[in-house]
């Protein structure tokens, strides 16, 4: 039966009265408004916020001692034994063991005077690629090569090099490189480029050379176009010069954050068009707002590079329309973060990249979500480069203040009205009665 008159009142008017005061108490409640931003910090585990430690493989110094270089012949030839052991140790070392380490520069000059105090430690040089071989098979390592060349430098001394990794494909001979390795000895030669007493370094890899890289202030396609993902191989590294090219813009943008609301938010549509799967392909750099759940984070040792990052922080997120997503953060990131945490960053697209899922507490986080499967195990996802990570939550406008203020006046107004209108109300039912009394005492007094 539907209420009418003044029940009817009341009952439109406490319905009012409700639906103010949860409007004044949603602006006012942070807890209240986190249920609307899927955040769920307090529901996933910490993630403990401390760097990857860096373990590598220990130089056999006893073996060093036995190197030869007092004679020229001496410096003419390797000892076996003890070059494959710098090989196979060089082979093995991850990012940043080096600076672990304790790398070093030191002048060709300081070498020659004194080689066995620095034999078996690590030593970097840049110089003018002079002279780089074919990559031969090491003996004792499976698909693993060395291949040996000469730098030199700028005072014209020369350096002898071997990495076991492949050497990039743009560094030609005349290009500027940098070699960071293990001091083996001295070495001469006599034919092709001759040198007497050149330091002859064992290191994993070969790079570009450092001191004439310059701030990125503006996004160069050619340099970031050396970023190749075609292939499951290609997807599987990630090339330094186009990382750092980015990293360094992302680095030097304004430090107004201005640059931050011309970023477009992650789609579907646009994550398509990063990775090729719909034409035309957006170029590569190009930045996002990215919104996402919290996979994992963890801070790793940077190799020497010629931004001066001593630690990178890898994030890993699952955005609602693109799946997961791989977001590297120069420097460590402050902060305690949960799996699940809905997060905030501003990323620049790099490339795809394909690997294996392998953190235990991810794959145990994707199985809680229902999501991991055979095929998630192997995984290809968008790399971005980003400045910082952050909460992501509401933003509370300075006007809401006002105007839940405004809500709450009106709800005690309409409170004040509804108190007014049970007074009047109850008033009126206590004269009724009186009336009703009245009449009843006076029929009884006349016997009617």
């Amino acid at each position: 039966m539907a209420m009418k008159g003044k029940e009817g009142l009341r009952l439109a008017i406490m319905i009012l009265i409700t639906a103010v005061l949860a409007g004044a108490v949603f602006l006012q409640s942070d807890k209240i408004a986190s249920w609307f931003t899927g955040g769920k910090g307090d529901e996933g585990k910490e993630i403990p916020n401390k760097p990857v430690e860096v373990v590598y493989p220990k130089v056999d110094l006893k073996l060093l001692s036995k190197t030869k270089e007092d004679t020229s012949f001496h410096r003419y030839e390797t000892e076996p034994e003890i070059y494959e052991h710098l090989l196979v140790t060089a082979s093995n070392l991850t990012p940043g063991a080096l600076t672990a380490m304790g790398l070093e520069h030191e002048s060709v000059e300081a070498i020659r005077a004194n080689p066995d105090r620095y034999r078996g430690k690590p030593l970097w040089f840049e110089g003018k690629l002079e002279q780089l071989g074919r990559p031969e098979p090491i003996p004792g390592l499976y698909k693993t090569t060395k291949t040996e060349g000469l730098l030199k430098l700028k005072d014209g001394d020369i350096v002898k090099f071997a990495v076991t990794s492949e050497v990039p494909a743009d560094l030609k001979l005349g290009s500027d490189a940098r070699i960071d390795g293990i001091f083996y000895k001295l070495m001469d030669q006599r034919f092709g480029t001759p040198y007497e007493k050149a330091p002859f370094l064992v290191g994993p890899a070969l790079h570009r050379a450092f001191l004439h890289f310059k701030p990125v202030t503006k996004l160069d396609p050619n340099v970031l176009n050396r970023a190749h993902d075609a292939t499951d191989a290609q997807m599987m590294v990630i090339e330094p010069g186009p990382l750092y090219h980015l990293t360094s813009y992302v680095m030097h943008l304004p430090a107004d954050k201005e640059w931050r609301h011309k970023l477009e938010p992650l789609t579907r549509e646009a994550a398509s068009q990063l990775v090729g799967r719909t034409k035309p392909r957006l170029p590569r750099g190009t930045g996002f707002r990215i919104v996402a759940a919290l996979y994992w984070v963890r801070s790793i040792a940077a190799e020497p590079n010629p931004l001066g990052v001593k630690w990178w922080t890898d994030v890993w997120v699952a955005h609602r329309t693109c799946g997961t997503i791989w977001i590297r953060i120069p420097g460590r990131i402050p902060g305690k973060w949960k799996t699940g945490d809905y997060i905030v960053c501003y990323g620049h697209y790099l490339k795809n990249y394909l690997y294996e899922v392998g953190n235990p507490e991810w794959r145990e986080f994707q199985a809680e979500k229902g999501t991991l499967t055979r095929e998630s195990k192997i995984q290809r996802v968008p790399y971005f480069v980003a400045d910082e990570l952050l909460h992501w939550k509401l933003v509370s406008n300075p006007s809401d203040k006002w105007f839940s203020y405004g809500l709450t006046a009106v709800a005690a107004l309409l409170i004040g009205l509804l108190c007014f209108l049970v007074y009047r109300d109850n008033k009126a039912d206590k004269e009724v009665m009186r009336r009703l009394m009245e009449r009843r005492r006076k029929r009884l007094e006349n016997g009617t």
